[in-house]
């Protein structure tokens, strides 16, 4: 049978687990309806970039305007910085507030979008791709160039230039992808100089089968991942090589219909979890042209390939580095992250059910490495004047 101590520990660290589960919910952001996202870390801070979905109930088309920000500390508790980029920015914008790409270099943030032009300035009749760069990932951005990066006119067998992705490779070389597959439209891309706001050379076509829109680019132990948005309703299928310039290899569905009939991904690694960032109609009185940003875990396989995305309304778990405490006893005066790193503690480890793992005597060091990485523990200290006991979960 269990003493006091351990029915004690059972019951208050099984609320404190159901505390966390609780607070993790897709989708991430529930005052407004967002889409098209672009998530980017930046040292302890996830940001994920956005489209703005102001359309209503009742309507048939997009109306997008802006784009949006929130940001992350622990992928659960997000801060909505709101409004961070419009229309109005781009003094050759017409309309139509797309899917758009934020990436770091030199200390500027460089944020790509696509947008309907102004059809009287001769760039074509349909979109294009700018560019806005800022010294934070806040902001304020501005044009960089004042015109497209990317007019209409220069892919003429491209009827919508949308969905920039920039990816940046470990020589500095920069990359660019976008397309749709309107009128047999394809995957293009070009090289980057290193301002950000040039191109190098020729525009080229990608063959990847099934190309609808939404390319993304990531790479994992010099592997490249290219997945993008295949078929209608969209699925996000995937591709690999050993080169971000191809051949493709062809390796399925990465993620399946979500319930809105667009379907775009941003792939993150966040210390040391890979996160799967999309949009799909979860919010009340959500629909295909009123949609949500979401995330879910992304895993691979040992073969590198990935597995398939489970999609999930409860989301992920809260991220800490280091260790997360809590005191149990209103008589200690001290945390347990405060003790000295040379103290020689009296100690006893149990788990959310109360039964003992560890007891010893050793070092926070010793303490914290008999510990597995994401699991929670009780720890109860014994020093006299140091004794309590806490609720700890080491990240």
């Amino acid at each position: 049978m269990k003493n006091s101590f351990q029915t004690e520990v059972a019951c208050t660290f099984t609320a404190l687990l159901l505390g966390l589960s609780a607070i993790a919910q897709n989708p991430i952001i529930r005052t407004k309806f967002t889409a098209d996202p672009c998530a980017l870390v930046v040292d302890n801070t996830v940001y994920v970039y956005t489209g703005h979905d102001e359309a209503s109930t009742t309507a048939t088309d997009y109306v997008m305007n802006n784009w949006h920000v929130a940001s992350s500390k622990d992928m659960v508790n997000w801060t909505d910085h709101g409004q961070r980029l419009s229309l109005s920015n781009f003094s050759w914008a017409n309309a139509a507030a797309f899917a758009s790409h934020v990436v770091p270099r030199n200390g500027k943030y460089y944020w790509y979008t696509c947008v309907l032009q102004k059809p009287q300035l001769g760039y074509g009749p349909y979109f294009g791709i700018g560019v806005a760069v800022a010294d934070n990932p806040l902001g304020p951005f501005i044009d960089a160039l004042g015109k497209p990066l990317i007019k209409d006119n220069q892919t003429p067998d491209l009827q919508f230039d949308i969905d920039p992705c920039v990816f940046i490779d470990d020589d500095g070389q920069a990359y660019m992808y976008w397309g749709n597959a309107t009128s047999n439209g394809p995957l293009k891309m070009v090289k980057l100089k290193a301002n950000m706001t040039e191109i190098d050379g020729a525009i080229t076509t990608v063959n990847v089968p099934a190309f609808t829109e939404a390319p993304y680019l990531h790479k994992r132990n010099n592997m490249y991942y290219l997945s993008y948005a295949s078929g209608w309703p969209e699925t996000i299928a995937y591709a690999t090589s050993n080169s971000p310039l191809g051949p493709w290899t062809s390796r399925g569905t990465l993620n399946g219909r979500v319930s809105s009939e667009t379907n775009h991904q941003s792939i993150i690694d966040f210390k040391g979890q890979w996160y799967f960032v999309y949009h799909n109609a979860g919010l009340p009185t959500g629909g295909n042209f009123r949609r949500s940003v979401c995330i879910d875990y992304l895993y691979y396989n040992t073969d590198g390939t990935i597995k398939k995305i489970v999609q999930t309304t409860a989301g992920v778990k809260p991220v800490v580095t280091g260790i997360e405490e809590s005191s149990e006893t209103d008589e200690s005066p001290f945390s347990f992250s405060s003790l000295s790193s040379e103290a020689i503690l009296d100690y006893e480890t149990y788990d959310f059910l109360g039964r003992k793992i560890t007891e010893g005597m050793g070092t926070k060091q010793k303490i914290m490495s008999e510990m597995v990485q994401g699991t929670g523990y009780v720890l109860r200290i014994k020093n006299g004047n140091r004794s309590g006991i806490f609720k700890v979960i080491k990240y």
